[in-house]
């Protein structure tokens, strides 16, 4: 463990061949690209590099790194694209890769990830549609905030079984709500805010029985806000602002004041 001191400088080569598992080096001062040595720690589960100042592109070379459970890379200079190989490493449950400048689609990139549990990708450069293949998977945290992602959100997704937070706020999103969200019963967090969504807000949101917060700030929805919203027994926080809704306050409001 070398977290939370002032090293500076590259990752030495000298590293490469010594076992080291878990390896943490968060929160320190180093530079450089991320070397490909990485995925020789083919007995490493931990791989936390967070808060540094490396750049370049992720190796995909950290695929080969078979009993990798937790990578986390968040808070660097880090950039290109994410290579779908990362999935190789099969037991990887846990990505971090929050306050980087990674770019490009996701669209195939985790859906090998077949033990996925989280995936944090806020604070990013990530363009394109958000994959169905979400809905499939056993994600249980899936925060993709601050990102340049667009067209509508997939029906697949509403499919979770697992899906406990989904973030997706400050992108470019369309389209209307669909029904099908009322699917998605495991749902605690659903923050859409600050996108292009419009149309209604479907009554079927009322299944949601374990929905906590709701946020749908900055968007384009119209209509009334449906009674069934205040089915949502577990619900303290819902967040309507700066959109087009119209019609009276349902009386049933005042539950969560």
């Amino acid at each position: 463990m070398l977290t939370f001191n002032s090293l500076t400088g590259s990752l030495p080569d000298t590293l490469a061949d010594l076992s080291l598992f878990p390896f943490s080096a968060e929160q320190n001062q180093l530079i450089g690209t991320l070397p490909s040595w990485l995925g020789r720690w083919q007995k490493d589960d931990y791989i936390l590099v967070a808060s540094n100042h490396f750049s370049g592109h992720i190796p995909p070379e950290l695929g080969n790194c078979s009993s990798m459970t937790h990578l986390s890379l968040s808070n660097n200079q880090l950039t290109g694209y994410i290579h779908p190989q990362l999935c190789n490493a099969k037991f990887l449950s846990e990505i971090d890769l929050e306050n980087n400048m990674l770019l490009g689609t996701i669209e195939n990139t985790f859906i090998n990830c077949k033990n996925l549990t989280q995936l944090i990708l806020n604070h990013n450069q990530i363009t394109g549609r958000i994959p169905g293949y979400f809905g499939e998977l056993h994600v249980l945290l899936l925060e993709l905030d601050h990102n340049n992602s667009s067209g509508e959100i997939p029906e697949k997704i509403w499919s979770s079984t697992t899906l406990l937070e989904f973030s997706v706020a400050y992108n470019f999103l369309g389209g209307r709500l669909s029904a099908e969200m009322g699917k998605s019963t495991t749902l605690e967090r659903l923050i859409l805010n600050d996108n292009k969504l419009e149309g209604e807000i479907p009554k079927e949101i009322g299944r949601l029985s374990s929905l906590s917060m709701l946020s749908l700030n900055g968007n384009r929805l119209e209509g009334r806000i449906p009674t069934e919203l205040f089915q949502c027994i577990s619900l303290t926080t819902l967040d309507l602002g700066k959109n087009h809704l119209n019609g009276t306050i349902p009386k049933d409001i005042g539950m969560l004041v």
